[in-house]
């Protein structure tokens, strides 16, 4: 019978948030979600919710903060994060860390005065974990960094029916959703309605979000103090640095048949690869190298936490990534005074005005080796960017971010309504719908079906033998 009563609140047409108050006093809001995220739809939760009026509860000295990420090792977001930590307990907050990970080596220091939670992964376990420790330690706000997650709707709900405030940090450009497209994809601008403000790391993102309703502001990522001090790169060598991890959009693989290109033009030039974390494709990298004899000219570091040393023994940064959000990895290079080298990112702040940047369109490979090889031979050009770089770097410096984060809390608690853009919602519903009629396609077509089909023999005459091996 409760069971109908629930499910019955998703098809209410009024008196939607009165009745949701009547489910919550009887069941518990944590007990309502884990229904919903457990037998219903996604989609159909989402539109009832938005009907629905959340307040946050009065809150007149902001004193806790709560922030969540899955892990908080080898990765730009997780640097980020640790940077962000001492900030807020320097401003007089306490700090609560959730994450989905326990601690490992490979971690990034925090200060010994931030508690840490650990979550479940997924399901109702983790809903009920987080609402205990929200209640437990009277969070007053939360700044949430898995901004593509799977459970972000979840979550969200849960610390909405806590009446707290909910930040989301975007790590990534606003079309990094429809890039890497998944379930959610087609009601993720849905989902972002609910947070009381959406932070941003490049404008254009920012114009995305506020053009759907979205409350939305760009900040500035904090910087580590260490770059602010450190000796400017001589220059005066023909090292290549590439740094990040070894994934798809990164391309590592890219800047390896790269520098095999600039290898035969300038042969005492050399390739230094810091990052990790995928074995395929470091092996892929390692075959390459094998094959070209390019041993004694790349040199692949593997993982490393401190990686600022390898800035300085370098004279230009290469960057091959098909998508950022904010990219440390150039901002610290502008520190060192290092020329970036690079396929275009136009959205990026850090792009803007190119300084000590140059930039060719997306895999234009062969006129990014000319300008590599350039570089490597003229010194009057590598200086003069090199200037550029490290004055791009002291601007960014100038920022106050202990400020920004003060508009951040404030805005936070307060209220305001975004004019929605009727031809970009309506662009997006049609893509997802079109999206959606293509999958339907595609597994409604006969060889689709067939492949699964053959597919399920195999599992049948498996099944059947364990059935008679137990007999």
């Amino acid at each position: 019978m409760e069971n109908n009563e629930i499910k019955g609140w998703l098809n209410l047409k009024h008196n939607i948030t009165e009745k949701l108050n009547e489910l919550i006093k009887e069941f518990g809001f944590e007990y309502l979600i884990e229904y919903f995220y457990l037998n219903e739809s996604i989609e159909n939760v989402i539109k009832q919710f938005l009907k629905v009026q959340f307040v946050n509860k009065k809150c007149e000295n902001i004193k806790k903060i709560g922030t969540f990420y899955y892990r908080l090792s080898n990765g730009g977001i997780e640097k980020v994060i640790a940077l962000l930590i001492p900030i807020w307990l320097n401003m007089g907050y306490d700090v609560y860390l959730f994450l989905d990970e326990e601690q490992t080596c490979n971690e990034y220091e925090l200060p010994q005065n931030v508690t840490r939670i650990i979550l479940p992964k997924s399901g109702g376990d983790r809903m009920r974990v987080l609402d205990k420790y929200i209640k437990l330690y009277n969070i007053d706000i939360v700044i949430y960094h898995s901004w593509m997650s799977k459970m972000l709707f979840w979550d969200l709900l849960i610390i909405k029916g806590n009446e707290i405030p909910f930040i989301l940090y975007t790590h990534g450009v606003f079309s990094t959703v429809y890039k890497y497209r998944d379930l959610q994809t087609e009601y993720i601008h849905l989902i972002y309605k609910f947070c009381d403000l959406v932070l941003t790391l490049t404008e254009v993102s920012r114009q995305f979000y506020c053009s759907l309703g979205i409350r939305s502001i760009c900040i500035t990522n904090p910087i580590d103090k260490a770059l602010q001090n450190v000796k400017r790169s001589s220059l005066n060598n023909k090292n290549i640095l590439w740094i990040g991890r070894f994934s798809d959009e990164k391309r590592p693989m890219e800047a390896i048949e790269i520098f095999k290109e600039v290898f035969l033009r300038v042969n005492d030039a050399k390739l230094i690869m810091v990052g990790s974390e995928n074995v395929k494709i470091e092996n892929k990298i390692k075959k390459f190298i094998k094959k070209y004899k390019l041993g004694q000219n790349v040199i692949l570091t593997g993982y490393q936490r401190d990686v600022l040393r390898f800035y300085e023994e370098s004279s230009i940064y290469l960057m091959t990534s098909e998508v950022e959000g904010f990219s440390l990895t150039l901002l610290e290079s502008k520190a060192f005074g290092l020329p970036c080298v690079m396929y275009e990112l136009p959205y990026l702040e850090l792009t803007k005005g190119n300084k000590g940047i140059v930039s060719v369109e997306q895999m234009n490979r062969d006129a990014l080796i000319n300008i590599l090889v350039d570089l490597l031979t003229n010194k009057m050009a590598l200086y003069s960017l090199g200037e550029e770089a490290k004055k791009s770097f002291m601007e960014i410096c100038n920022i106050d971010i202990e400020e920004q984060w003060k508009t951040i809390v404030t805005m936070s608690y307060k209220k305001e309504i975004y004019e929605e853009n009727v031809m970009l919602k309506v662009l997006i519903q049609h893509m997802n719908e079109g999206t959606i009629s293509d999958v339907n396609i595609y597994k409604n077509s006969y060889s689709y079906r067939l492949g699964k089909l053959l597919l399920k023999i195999p599992q049948i005459l498996l099944d059947w033998i364990l059935f008679y091996k137990g007999r």
